[in-house]
């Protein structure tokens, strides 16, 4: 910018941030809150307006503090920072910390944003500025190109995020109110709809129902996660139960199942364990409500089996009437 240049009464926000952003590369500030009160001091805005310029909280800066900004950027390039250290003199050599050029940190969200199949990116933004320890709008602008270098510690972050999803871990980028850590609400559609067509059910509401009371839900609860599209996160806790519930075995007459346990028969599909009616009988649910009985291996130790509750009411009766129950 030529010093003789009229100056413009405002001009776009995202130009003085672009400047900020330069001087805290440069310097390596940590904490850029003297940058904002010696650009207050000279321009005579307050520097909680001049916060809100960096962070894109307006749509135009005054014309005067964008000046007063490429000014002292031109001042750091030539390698003096006084005005940015503590007590004024002579400027010093300050800690800095290591940088990459950001077409790495670009290349690193593009990945992390097709292996999750993310639309939208405010919310990878949120959890790497927590990250980091940086403003959701820097890094952002890290991704956009804004700027040609970015600190090593965000593409750490990235590194250790990819090796997260990599591992199967499922990944959150916000919190609930009540501190639950939440997904993506399409992985839980995805999930959703696998166990629709795996179960054959032809009534979802009565899936729906049974899921809610798999996993302790109020009803209505995975409905409304299928349905209300403005629903945007499903806490992990319940995207985990409906994987967990999800897994199912081969169903084989010569082992003993759990009650709860997912089984796959060859002819009647997918069901749940709802009881144990005998040593050797275990009792399914199977889609369309169709309860079947069949067998199942005797435990190595019914007493014991018993004991834990494994035949329900009727062995714990059992053990009543012959006075072993405890």
């Amino acid at each position: 910018m030529n010093p003789r240049d009229p100056v413009p009464r405002r001009v776009p926000a995202s130009e003085v941030a672009r400047v900020l952003d330069e001087i805290v590369e440069i310097t390596g500030l940590q904490r850029p809150y003297k940058l904002y009160r010696y650009l207050a001091d000279h321009t005579g805005v307050h520097p909680t307006t001049v916060l809100r310029y960096h962070h894109g909280y307006l749509g135009t800066a005054n014309g005067a503090l964008h000046r007063c900004a490429c000014e002292l950027l031109a001042r750091v390039q030539q390698g003096d920072d006084a005005a940015l250290v503590d007590g004024g003199g002579a400027a010093r050599p300050r800690a800095r910390s290591s940088r990459v050029p950001v077409e790495q940190v670009q290349a690193r969200i593009e990945s992390i944003q097709r292996a999750l199949g993310l639309e939208e990116h405010q919310f990878l933004y949120r959890h790497l500025a927590k990250e980091v320890g940086m403003h959701t709008t820097t890094v952002l602008r890290y991704h956009r190109g804004d700027l040609r270098t970015a600190p090593v510690e965000l593409l750490t972050a990235l590194e250790r995020l990819e090796q997260r999803i990599a591992s199967g871990e499922v990944v959150s980028f916000c919190r609930s109110a009540n501190g639950a850590n939440m997904v993506v609400r399409d992985r839980t559609i995805e999930v959703l709809d696998r166990l629709i067509r795996v179960c054959g059910a032809e009534n979802k509401a009565a899936l729906f129902r049974r899921l809610d009371e798999q996993l302790g839900q109020r009803q209505g609860t995975i409905a409304r996660i299928y349905y209300d599209r403005k629903l945007r996160f499903v806490r992990s806790d319940i995207h985990e139960g409906l994987e967990r519930w999800g897994r199912h075995t081969e169903y084989d007459p010569c082992r003993v199942y759990a009650i709860g346990e997912r089984v796959n028969h060859h002819l009647f599909g997918t069901g749940t364990v709802t009881g144990k009616v005998h040593k050797n009988k275990v009792q399914i649910l199977f889609a369309g409500d169709r309860t079947m009985l069949l067998a199942e291996a005797v435990p190595e130790d019914p007493f014991l089996h018993m004991r834990s509750g494994g035949w329900g009411p009727s062995g714990q009766a059992r053990l009543a009437t012959e006075g072993l129950a405890s």
